[in-house]
């Protein structure tokens, strides 16, 4: 059983990481040196800069995870005749 939570964990952390990965690439260096210009810290880059950008990404990650999760529960057990 832990070896098949693993793997799950594992792939899913890839998946998650991969989208993560595009949406941060996405960004724009300019917000971050518009941040730096306005007097920000690395605090208010990730708070107002990388947050708000990657609230698409999460989302699609989120989505992506329940709906295989659905899917799975969806299709497990024994089908009645």
């Amino acid at each position: 059983m832990a070896a098949i939570i693993a793997a799950d964990v594992w792939k899913t952390f890839l998946f998650v990481l991969l989208v993560l990965l595009a949406g941060i690439q996405s960004i724009p260096n300019e917000m971050y040196e518009a941040v730096e210009i306005d007097g920000g810290n690395a605090w208010h880059k990730f708070r107002y800069v990388t947050i708000p950008h990657l609230r698409p990404f999460i989302f699609l990650a989120l989505i992506s995870l329940f709906q295989k999760r659905i899917v799975a529960g969806s299709t497990t057990g024994s089908v009645k005749q």
